[in-house]
């Protein structure tokens, strides 16, 4: 994994904000259940393409900074 080529597709700030973070997660359109990703799974497709998140501490009970993709 190459941060060179993360930054073609994003921000140092996303970089920032996934070292940031405790979890990483997905929610799917239809199902609106958040689905666990690993951070070296994120950044392997960050490499491809510009990742759309928001970051959020109100899905788990105790608060934690969390990233979702959109």
């Amino acid at each position: 994994m190459s941060i060179k080529k993360i930054k073609v597709h994003n921000s140092q700030q996303f970089l920032d904000d996934l070292k940031r973070v405790r979890d990483v997660m997905v929610i799917p359109v239809r199902s609106k259940a958040y689905l666990h990703v690993s951070k070296k799974e994120l950044r392997k497709e960050a490499e491809e393409v510009e990742i759309k998140y928001y970051i959020t501490d109100k899905i788990f009970i105790s608060v934690r900074d969390v990233m979702v993709i959109t």
